[in-house]
């Protein structure tokens, strides 16, 4: 129910910068508390961290056409290993981005023919499926999903955004052409804070 004198757009906008807050908190704590011996991040950690960034990303990308499908749901998709532990776990039924979705996470497991996969807001491809990449991105059509992985070389294979440490930091690398084909669009600061970008004639 929302008060007198506060609409519900001023309620969902307030829902949002919290949970940039959030998640931005969320990154910074686990990044001062990431460095281990010989200045390199553990695992668990890097990943706690590459999470927090998923949830950031799904903030800021959205649909060219047609919202998402996914009513009342936001839904971020892992196919092959989940390396993210139980950190979804602590963070799944949120409500989320400012139409106020219930987050919703979905482990497909390794891939298989005929795993159906677009009705995800965001899919996670882990490198344990690199055999598999044009299956799974052929598979997706021109649905609107934000692919994302940290597996080398992903945004040359026609991924949308690789996640990737520089200097024990997470950062992110986006193929335009890639996001175009699913007819999505990213927020001038991803892409300007963005470490590489692969344009339309690269």
């Amino acid at each position: 129910m929302v008060s007198k004198g506060r609409s519900e757009t001023t309620v969902r906008w307030e829902a949002t910068v919290r949970w940039c807050l959030l998640a931005a908190v969320l990154t910074c704590v686990v990044s001062a508390r990431g460095a281990i011996a010989g200045g390199r991040l553990a695992t668990a950690q890097e990943y706690e961290i590459k999470a927090a960034y998923l949830f950031n990303l799904l903030l800021f990308v959205c649909p060219e056409n047609a919202p998402s499908s996914n009513a009342g749901r936001m839904v971020i998709g892992v196919v092959g290993h989940d390396p993210f532990g139980d950190y979804f776990d602590t963070v799944e039924g949120q409500r989320v981005g400012s139409q106020d979705r219930e987050l919703e996470i979905v482990r497909y497991g390794p891939y298989r023919d005929g795993l159906r996969m677009g009705t995800c807001d965001l899919l996670f491809i882990d490198a344990s499926e690199r055999s598999n990449l044009d299956k799974i991105l052929a598979g997706l059509g021109r649905n609107p999903v934000l692919t994302v992985s940290d597996m080398d070389g992903f945004i040359e294979s026609g991924g949308m955004i690789g996640l990737l440490l520089v200097r024990d930091r997470v950062r992110w690398e986006i193929n335009r052409e890639s996001l175009k084909h699913g007819g999505l669009r990213l927020s001038s600061q991803l892409l300007r804070n963005a470490v590489r970008i692969l344009h339309d004639n690269d």
